[in-house]
């Protein structure tokens, strides 16, 4: 039986790169999940034409049915050994996009609660979970986050997104609930990934958050370009140093790694951080 990884928001440019990364260096099938069966049907020509096993799966993140569907899926195609849950979508509104501040939260938080609890369940002796969070948690005053909402997602999920919508619904005008949203579901899935890793930690499974700095992609705002100057390294980041990061980390030379918040920024926190003592 292949060791199995799956990746959701896999056949975007970052999801991509991190599937080639995984697959090639650690001999891994990859499941690539997302909403488009048209970009998922081209990541698995790509995948392949580069020698790495792959399957798609169209699923909604924030659909819990199927979400264990795919994961299903995963676990017939071999053992399911890795699981990075990189959907997500950006707060930014324009004049095509629109997007409500609980569509926001929802893909980040619903997607990764609901792979976490399926994956793991699934998931092999020796697996890997990696969840991604982001800068932006650590660029605004601790305690603005709704962090004492939390713990309720671990004892009645339905009733920790109802409130959390409320308060998003209450914190601003659109775009800043928009913000907000981005930013408080970030700062949950840094808490879920320490939960987490307490509770599986026992049955082999390690489970990590990465938060990614100013990467060079399509999405990339001038905003993000102005971090990205102002960080230690002075620049933006290129999508194969996040996947060199991934394949690390589901790899057994981190084996100790688990229940922490890696930052993969260029020291953009730490910059921000500099300049304020």
């Amino acid at each position: 039986m292949p060791d199995v990884c799956i990746i959701t928001g896999g056949a975007g440019s970052m999801g991509l790169g991190a599937a080639k990364a995984i697959g090639s260096e650690l001999d891994m099938t990859i499941v690539v999940a997302d909403v488009s069966q048209a970009a998922l049907d081209k990541a698995v020509a790509e995948l392949r034409a580069a020698g790495i096993p792959a399957e798609g799966f169209k699923a909604d993140v924030t659909d819990r049915d199927q979400v264990a569907e795919l994961v299903a899926f995963a676990a017939a195609a071999g053992s399911v050994k890795g699981l990075l849950n990189l959907a997500g979508i950006s707060p930014k509104g324009g004049p095509d996009y629109r997007v409500s501040c609980d569509t926001v939260f929802d893909i980040a938080v619903k997607g990764t609660v609901y792979f976490c609890q399926a994956a793991s369940k699934a998931m092999a002796d020796g697996g890997c979970i990696i969840n991604i969070s982001s800068t932006s948690p650590f660029l605004v005053p601790p305690g603005s986050m709704q962090e004492a909402l939390y713990p309720l997602a671990t004892e009645d999920f339905e009733r920790f997104l109802a409130e959390m919508h409320a308060a998003l619904e209450a914190s601003g005008d659109e775009q800043m609930a928009r913000n907000n949203a981005y930013v408080w579901g970030r700062r949950f899935i840094i808490w879920y990934t320490e939960w987490l890793a307490c509770q599986v930690g026992r049955q082999g499974i390690r489970v990590v958050s990465v938060g990614p700095g100013v990467v060079d992609g399509p999405m990339v705002e001038e905003s993000g370009l102005g971090l990205a100057k102002m960080s230690a390294v002075g620049r933006t980041g290129r999508p194969e140093e996040l996947a060199a990061v991934y394949a690390f980390l589901m790899s057994d030379k981190a084996s100790y790694v688990t229940g922490t918040n890696l930052m993969v920024d260029g020291g953009i926190v730490a910059a921000l951080h500099n300049m304020k003592r």
